[in-house]
């Protein structure tokens, strides 16, 4: 048998074509190679010119919000150091032509960032844009203002007063540092201002000064009137807060007539509970009639002439409907009064259950501040409400806003859940932002809520901010 010397014709043939497969996949294979490594050396290029559009914007956010206007711009260098916007459909830089798109935010009921829904002036949405060739990459970014947001804050005396005021008060501890409380009166507990005056005009003083209202009431008076003395037969004060006691005896009075005053308590505020705020007895004991006097002061002299049947109690009513929502009473005083005379020297009479309506002392459960009316000039966001307060037991501090494009309003005030109930408040004291769809408008004001759950005592507001961005 022969051995194979060589390869054949059909061997070699067959040899050559598979080298030439070979050969031509790896060709095929190292220009796309050569062409994915060329791609992506452009994405790369792209993404950093992308990037440095984005960064440079964000810049502008932090420098210069206002320029953020919606357009198509590129960023470039003023000469001095800051970058700037100028309109422009894109720069071109080596094949590669880059822009950023900026355009309005809104969002939607629930506060999410949306396609339309409340317009969101203090957010922007901005998209930077790289092409070439026939490619494109592209990377959308909200920003929002944190930079520069100006304030408004109240918490002088002047500004609290500027307000309006329903059941609270502005107190000033400090020289024009001023305070809100709830006004006292009306509620069980201690009193806030109540100061029982014992004293009776023309000579008729008592042993008590320097007590509290309550403590007066149980004080045996020791009294004189002219050379002649009146006494006090008892003080009972009964064990219900509300109502108290205090019987008055005449014995012997001088010759002669004048009028005698009983200034019953002094008070910084008129409280109203329905519509009586005070009512209290007097018994006449003697056989006839007898007319007695009764004044009551807010700004005026209001002095009634009461007749007491003989023999039995009556009750005497002050009624303080004209008051409104003002209660704040500068001459602060209630008095009770009888016409003394010689020609009746066993007269007696007595004034008997003084009882404020709602029991005396403590405070008003609910008052509310309504600030005065701030003007930025122009459309703006209102981004945070925050405020200090001293906060006691069972007491509670919250604000609502309201905003509007006319002075005039109308003024909405709503809360975090977007409603005016009492309860629907903003009440973290480090602040909370304000609800959006609520929150834009040139005018601005807040109603902050002091609620006290017994009556026992007040929390204190001492200043409120809001920041805002116009």
């Amino acid at each position: 048998m022969k051995s194979s010397r060589g390869f054949s014709l059909i061997e070699i043939v067959v040899a050559l074509g598979v080298f030439s497969i070979i050969v031509f996949a790896t060709m095929q294979v190292f220009f796309v190679s050569q062409g994915s490594v060329q791609l992506n050396e452009q994405k790369i290029k792209a993404g950093l010119l992308l990037n440095e559009f984005l960064e440079g914007v964000k810049n502008i956010q932090r420098n210069n919000w206002n320029d953020l206007q919606n357009g198509r711009f590129i960023i470039s260098d003023d000469g001095n150091g800051s970058l700037v916007l100028t309109v422009s459909d894109g720069e071109t830089i080596a094949g590669f032509t880059r822009f950023l798109d900026i355009q309005d935010a809104f969002r939607d009921e629930t506060g999410q960032l949306a396609t339309s829904g409340t317009l969101d002036s203090s957010t922007k949405k901005v998209t930077a844009t790289v092409t070439w060739q026939t490619k494109q990459i592209s990377q959308t970014v909200y920003l929002t203002r944190y930079f520069e947001n100006l304030a408004w804050t109240q918490t002088t005396v002047a500004d609290w007063q500027a307000g309006e005021r329903n059941l609270v008060k502005v107190v000033d501890p400090i020289l024009d540092n001023g305070e809100i409380k709830l006004v006292g009166g009306c509620q069980s507990g201690s009193p806030e201002s109540l100061i029982y005056d014992d004293a009776l005009r023309n000579g008729w003083r008592a042993n008590c000064d320097g007590l509290p209202f309550w403590q007066r009431l149980w004080c045996l008076l020791n009294i004189i009137f002219g050379n002649s003395t009146i006494q006090s037969q008892s003080a009972e004060q009964t064990h219900n807060s509300s109502a108290y006691a205090i019987k008055i005896t005449l014995v012997a009075p001088s010759s002669g007539s004048r009028w005698s005053w009983v200034r019953i308590f002094n008070y910084d505020e008129v409280c109203t509970v329905g519509f009586r705020n005070l009512h209290f007895f007097v018994f006449n004991p003697t056989g006839s009639p007898v007319n007695v006097n009764v004044t009551a002061v807010y700004g005026q002299w209001d002095r009634r002439t009461i007749t007491l049947a003989p023999g039995v109690w009556t009750e005497i009513s002050l009624d303080y409907e004209s008051l409104e929502g003002s209660y704040e009473n500068n001459l602060e005083s209630i008095y009770f009064s009888r016409q003394l005379s010689a020609s009746d020297p066993s007269l007696t009479f007595f004034v008997d259950d003084m009882d404020l309506t709602g029991g005396i002392g403590g405070f008003f459960t609910e008052g509310t501040l309504t600030s005065s009316i701030l003007d930025t000039d122009k459309s703006s966001a209102f981004n945070r409400v925050s405020f200090s307060a001293d906060l006691p037991a069972n007491t509670a501090v919250g604000t609502q806003t309201a905003v509007a494009n006319d002075l005039a309003g109308p003024w909405v005030f709503t809360g975090p859940g977007g409603t005016g109930l009492s309860n629907d408040l903003y009440t973290a004291p480090e602040g909370e932002g304000i609800r959006l769809g609520d929150n834009l408008g040139r005018y601005f004001r807040y109603k902050a809520y002091l609620k006290s759950a017994d009556g026992v005592s007040t929390p204190i507001l001492r200043d409120v901010t809001v920041n805002y961005s116009p």
